[in-house]
């Protein structure tokens, strides 16, 4: 992560809301929850 970037509904977006690319190791971006949501009742 980087300055400004935050976690929201589970995923990783940058300061300005954008979501931030998880890569897979060949490369591919991959849909991908970093942790579970707040409302996600976890």
């Amino acid at each position: 992560m980087r300055e400004g970037d935050r976690v929201v509904d589970g995923r990783i977006v940058d300061a300005d809301g954008r979501p931030v690319p998880v890569r897979d190791s060949n490369g591919g971006v991959v849909d991908v929850k970093v942790c579970p949501s707040a409302d996600s009742g976890h």
